[in-house]
């Protein structure tokens, strides 16, 4: 099965995606960065996180209508960071635009590597580590039902695949706040830390 990055569809999106969030600290995350560090196709939308102020919310929105993205639904809880719904007007795929709203978020988009898709833009996506510990998060969250497994099944095929850095991934965890003792029980049952 191909893989959505590899396509010109992706091409387009990401580099209307570039262009909306240019001069903004940002990363991939998500499913989309699983298939940049593995190859099994996953989810079908594409997962940005986003370190974003408050007053910079509506920039954001204006910034992706105008780059061919329509609004489908938002959230802006107190306790969180924004997390906007779009769609590209073009391919119809669905970008997620999630604010960093803990450390653990601020440190991925930071450690975020350059990824340059063939004969398109190049933009930051999520560490391998970094993937994994966000993958935990997903994993461990209320509600997600057989998405669990997915997530599980992303963080094995990362593990198998790549040279993890473990120190890095415990120390993040650790230095975490205690709500993510879920995330370091499952990846130690899994054998990454």
């Amino acid at each position: 099965m191909r893989r959505f990055i590899d396509t010109n569809d992706f091409r387009k999106v990401m580099g209307r995606v570039v262009e909306s969030l240019r001069g903004r600290k940002w990363c991939m995350i998500g499913g989309r960065a699983v298939e940049v560090w593995v190859n099994p196709p996953q989810t079908p939308d594409i997962d940005i996180l986003i370190d974003i102020s408050p007053r910079h919310v509506k920039a954001v929105e204006v910034a992706m209508r105008k780059n061919h993205f329509s609004l489908t639904r938002s959230f802006y809880d107190r306790g969180m960071a924004p997390m906007w719904f779009f769609r590209d007007a073009v391919t119809g795929t669905e970008v997620d635009v999630i604010g960093a709203y803990e450390d653990v978020h601020r440190w991925a988009i930071e450690r975020a590597t350059t990824y340059t898709i063939k004969k398109g833009a190049s933009f930051r996506v999520a560490t391998a580590e970094d993937v994994v510990v966000l993958k935990a998060n997903a994993a461990c969250m209320p509600g997600r039902g057989a998405k669990v497994e997915h997530d599980i099944e992303a963080i094995e095929n990362i593990a198998r695949d790549n040279e993890l850095d473990k120190d890095y991934i415990e120390t993040v965890l650790g230095m975490a706040s205690a709500d993510w003792t879920d995330e370091a029980r499952l990846l130690r049952k899994l054998g990454i830390i």
